[in-house]
C-alpha cells in the first residue's frame, strides 16, 4: 500500500477540523461531534501515523529515507489544503449570492 494513500486517509478528521476552525470565525456553521466518530478517526490517523513512521524506518538506504520523509511531508501539506478546500466549498455552496 501506497504511503501517499494512507496519509490521504486522514482526510475525513482534517476536513472535519478545519470547518470547525472556521466555525470558530464565524464563517461556518458548527457541526454536532459524536465523540465515537471522533475517536474512530483518531485511531485512524494514529494507525496512519504508526504505519508511515514504520515504512520510513524500515528503508534501508538512507538517500532513500529522505526523499521519503519529503514525499511524506508534501503529502500532508496537501491534505490540509485539500481539506481546507473542502470546507471552504462547504461555506461558499451554503451562501446565498445577490444576482
Amino acid at each position: 500500500i501506497a504511503v501517499n494513500l494512507i496519509i490521504r486517509s486522514c482526510l475525513p478528521l482534517s476536513t472535519f477540523v478545519s470547518s470547525q476552525c472556521l466555525a470558530l470565525c464565524k464563517l461556518y456553521p458548527f457541526k454536532p461531534c459524536r465523540p465515537l466518530e471522533i475517536l474512530l478517526m483518531v485511531i485512524g490517523v494514529v494507525c496512519a501515523g504508526v504505519f508511515t513512521m514504520a515504512r520510513l524506518a524500515g528503508e534501508e538506504k538512507k538517500d532513500e529515507s529522505k526523499n521519503m520523509l519529503l514525499g511524506v511531508f508534501m503529502c500532508i501539506a496537501s491534505l490540509l489544503s485539500g481539506s481546507l478546500n473542502l470546507a471552504l466549498a462547504g461555506v461558499l455552496g451554503e451562501t446565498k449570492l445577490n444576482v
